[in-house]
């Protein structure tokens, strides 16, 4: 009996000591984590500076023509240069101011005393270029120049050259029309016509010399012959002016006949 109250007494304070440990414990706090107290980067207030792109600059086609040494039909080219006599300063034009494509024409043979039938290579067809060049004679003391007659003139189309050629002839289909000065009748470029005092026919001679002033300009056509599927706008005529430089024209502006 004994010990069985001994075994009720110790179970009893065992119970007592495991209750008031676990009722006693404080309840665990978890541990907090670090609050970061880094300051945010400055807000610039500096003003931003804004780049406006320049334009590009244009062209307009003219500029370009004339920058690459060309011109349009009826533009003046001019030299300047200095008198045989290396004492006058001398400006002399230049330019192509009219065009037309044939496919033949008419020329005056004095033999057969009529007009007989000019045709071009098959597959091509002429192109006629009308000229015109004259000396300043605005200074005092302007002498005479050789003239630039129509070899120094060429054609170019696609990469291939064609020389200039006159027909020394009087032209039917050019008969109507006058030159760039309304001066006389166009004819070839280069010449001009005479009466032969013995026979009194006319003739075409070639000028001597460019004499100063519009009333003795050259004027006059030279011949081309073209494929005849040319286009116009791929067609230039180009002029070398023994050491005053060069240029060359295209096929637009000035004035152009009908075909006929």
């Amino acid at each position: 009996m004994r010990l069985q109250f001994v075994l009720v007494c110790l179970l009893l304070l065992t119970l007592a000591m495991v209750c008031g440990c676990t009722s006693g414990s404080p309840p665990v706090t978890p541990t907090p984590s670090p609050v970061s107290t880094t300051a945010p980067p400055p807000v610039s207030t500096a003003p931003v500076e804004i780049t406006t792109p320049m334009p590009t600059p244009t062209v307009s086609p003219a500029e370009a023509l004339h920058a690459s040494g060309g011109f349009y039909m009826n533009e003046w080219y001019n030299i300047s240069r200095v008198s045989k006599d290396n004492k006058t300063a001398i400006r002399v034009y230049i330019t192509a101011y009219r065009y037309q494509f044939r496919d033949s024409y008419l020329y005056w043979d004095t033999v057969a005393t009529r007009y007989l039938p000019v045709d071009p290579a098959p597959g091509s067809r002429f192109l006629f270029i009308f000229l015109n060049t004259w000396i300043d004679d605005s200074v005092p003391n302007v002498i005479p120049l050789d003239g630039f007659d129509y070899t120094h003139f060429t054609l170019e189309y696609n990469g291939t050259t064609f020389p200039a050629t006159v027909d020394r002839h009087q032209i039917s289909e050019l008969q109507p029309y006058s030159n760039l000065f309304k001066t006389g009748y166009v004819v070839p470029f280069g010449y001009m016509w005479v009466t032969n005092s013995i026979t009194l026919k006319r003739e075409l001679h070639a000028l001597p010399n460019l004499e100063p002033g519009k009333g003795n300009a050259w004027d006059g056509f030279i011949i081309f012959e073209v494929p005849k599927d040319a286009k116009q706008s791929d067609l230039k005529v180009s002029g070398r002016f023994s050491g005053l430089g060069s240029a060359y024209w295209v096929l637009q502006g000035g004035d152009s006949f009908s075909l006929g």
